[in-house]
């Protein structure tokens, strides 16, 4: 067994990782969770969480692994519960998005074509500037449903650009803030990266947005403000929004799985406890702030450099 190469067990999409891992444990580095598949003897594969803390004086590495495969796969449909969910809520504002600039397309080809046969070489430039935008417009909204639907089970090595998956929320979610002349202030710097699958990232801004845009709806000030910081070994993130802070009594029971304050069919009560299960998923940490004058959540996650 000895002889055998130990990436012959790995999954081949894992194996990449796993050896970028064990070079951060031959320099001396610390593994708390990392998640890989193996080959058990029947050919299926398990998922593993290990830790290992490395030995540079005998120059060994203490290896201890425990099988999620169970854990992780219901942990898996819930998200997935979730997402579905989500794009549901998401599908009619999604539809009247597309349909705008498919109504420029259509509206200026009729105009093009009469700049054409009337020789009006500017405004023919014009149209086609136009229908460009449109076309940016479409591009831009199914690219961001395509990252959101995509799936993985661990995180990429280079991790999440939290700038990436907020925009990737922001813009599935344009249509609403538009329609209620939401202000979105964001302050994340492009070189900020976490350890977390980047979908599971663009999720937990969809859930936050979209609980922001239902509480906002009735009132006069609308503000949605997120900021990234890089700390020593996490960043950590903050969603606020001008609401007015939650009652004590709201705040103990806000991450409870199926507790709602939205009236009986308005809603199932699980968007927070699933940003908190795909947060700790990936080492973090997800609470709302007590302490800020206004609805205020903070997400803590392992940072990444690229």
């Amino acid at each position: 067994l000895t002889e055998i190469p130990f990436t012959s067990f790995i999954h081949p999409e894992d194996i990449g990782r796993t050896q970028d891992e064990m070079k951060k444990l031959e320099a001396g580095a610390v593994t708390l969770h990392f998640l890989n598949r193996y080959k058990a003897k029947d050919g299926r594969y398990f998922t593993l969480d290990w830790a290992a803390k490395p030995d540079l004086e005998d120059q060994l590495i203490y290896f201890s692994a425990r099988n999620v495969t169970d854990q992780l796969r219901k942990y898996q449909e819930i998200v997935e519960m979730a997402r579905f969910s989500t794009i549901g809520q998401m599908a009619a504002g999604m539809a009247h998005e597309i349909n705008n600039p498919l109504t420029i397309i259509s509206l200026s080809t009729v105009a093009i074509r009469a700049a054409l046969e009337g020789g009006n070489q500017a405004k023919l430039e014009r149209l086609l500037e136009k229908q460009n935008h449109a076309v940016d417009r479409i591009k831009a909204i199914t690219q961001a449903m395509e990252k959101f639907a995509s799936k993985g089970v661990a995180p990429p090595s280079d991790g999440a650009a939290v700038l990436d998956s907020w925009k990737t929320a922001q813009e599935l979610i344009q249509v609403e803030l538009g329609r209620q002349n939401i202000q979105i202030e964001a302050d994340v710097s492009t070189e900020i990266r976490v350890q977390c699958y980047p979908t599971s990232l663009s999720q937990i801004f969809m859930i936050l947005l979209q609980n922001s845009v239902e509480s906002l709806s009735h009132r006069e000030k609308k503000t949605i403000q997120i900021s990234a910081t890089r700390l020593e070994s996490t960043v950590c993130i903050r969603f606020s929004d001008s609401g007015p802070p939650l009652s004590p009594e709201i705040q103990e029971k806000l991450m409870t799985p199926f507790f709602s304050t939205k009236p009986v069919g308005g809603g199932v009560g699980m968007s927070l406890s699933v940003c908190k299960g795909l947060i700790e998923h990936h080492q973090g940490r997800f609470y709302y702030d007590p302490k800020a004058s206004n609805v205020s959540f903070i997400i803590e996650l392992p940072h990444v450099t690229k």
